[in-house]
């Protein structure tokens, strides 16, 4: 898989806006990526690619961070995840595709810790789990449904400790 970066108009250290530094250029420091030549904190879009030379990822990076919108494709072009990113911790909605374009997980992330709702589904479009988090932990009811949209198992969380667990099957 090849690997380069592209370096927008932010960074001076490089030359002219929209050309690519390979990954051989970059380094860590103190936790953000930087120009090995200058030491300079990366701003731009990360890019992978498949060996066909496809895009399979792009990360958008501020300062050394990872920042803004995160998404990464499989080798037909599809769009298999997105996630966004504040200062390099998690921070928005986190959605997972299958290889069609069907919605499979969607949940939400505030300053690096899971927040809110969360729900799996099943590729024919059923939810498959639902639970929710509070300050990254799970908090609430948890469901998880058999793929004929029946309840299979429910459990209850009191931030992250399992309160309560029901099957509505057991004994049948």
């Amino acid at each position: 898989m090849r690997t380069v970066l592209f370096v927008g108009m932010l960074l001076l250290a490089v030359p002219a806006a929209g050309q690519e530094v390979a990954m051989a250029d970059l380094q860590m420091a103190d936790g953000k990526v930087v120009l090995r030549a200058t030491g300079a904190a990366f701003t731009g879009e990360m890019m992978h690619y498949h060996p066909d030379g496809a895009v399979s990822s792009r990360s958008a990076y501020v300062e050394g961070l990872r920042h803004g919108l995160d998404r990464d494709w499989d080798r037909n072009g599809h769009l298999r995840g997105e996630r966004m990113w504040a200062n390099d911790r998690r921070h928005g909605t986190d959605r997972v595709f299958d290889h069609n374009g069907k919605l499979l997980l969607e949940t939400t992330w505030v300053d690096g810790a899971r927040e809110g709702a969360v729900v799996w589904f099943y590729p024919e479009g059923g939810k498959r789990y639902e639970t929710a988090f509070a300050h990254g932990k799970r908090h609430g009811i948890w469901r998880q449904f058999a793929a004929d949209g029946s309840l299979s198992m429910e459990t209850e969380w009191d931030m992250g400790t399992l309160v309560r667990r029901h099957n509505p099957h057991a004994g049948h």
